[in-house]
């Protein structure tokens, strides 16, 4: 029992901070450039910070067809 809970006492903090550092490192890292897509370019944090700076486009999906009375949404 007891080396179970010294187990997840050193694995947990060090999976959690190697975790921390690929996050870190994939959102701070300019990705490969792609010439087909309508995606803003760049680096992800900023991107998600200065949306407007980097002139990206809004994609989210509106519900232009039904109301929010539709009965469909009160199932």
């Amino acid at each position: 029992m007891c080396h179970r809970l010294i187990f997840r006492w050193l694995a947990i903090p060090f999976v959690q901070a190697e975790l921390d550092a690929y996050r870190f490192r994939h959102n701070n890292s300019k990705k490969r450039a792609n010439r087909h897509t309508f995606l803003p370019q760049g680096i992800p944090e900023n991107i998600f910070r200065n949306s407007a700076s980097v002139r990206a486009q809004d994609f989210k999906v509106r519900n232009i067809f039904h109301s929010l009375t539709c009965p469909i949404y009160y199932l």
